[in-house]
């Protein structure tokens, strides 16, 4: 089984690497005058990649719907946002 923290740790750098991505595709497309923001770099192949290997350990469809549709836990009251470590938690008990 994966450790919490290295399971934290990944879906940590996921998320950062997706703001990172929208934001500089966001700066690009201001210095060039868009109107939708250009993703510079293509990252989708790595960000599968992770999300394939924490499929090993867990359900590969509740990890690409909590990332990707409940934007990593935060859709919602901020009361209902689900951690990274109470979805391990949930997701391990499976």
């Amino acid at each position: 089984m994966i450790s919490k923290e290295l399971f934290i740790k990944t879906l940590t750098s996921l998320m950062e690497q997706l703001a990172d991505d929208k934001k500089n595709g966001e700066l690009i497309s201001e210095a060039f005058g868009g109107g939708e923001y250009f993703i510079m770099y293509n990252n989708e192949k790595l960000i599968n990649s992770n999300i394939e290997l924490l499929s090993i350990w867990f359900d590969k469809e509740e990890l690409t719907h909590y990332c990707f549709v409940l934007n990593f836990g935060k859709i919602g009251n901020e009361s209902d946002h689900e951690s990274f470590s109470q979805l391990y938690d949930r997701l391990s008990k499976k």
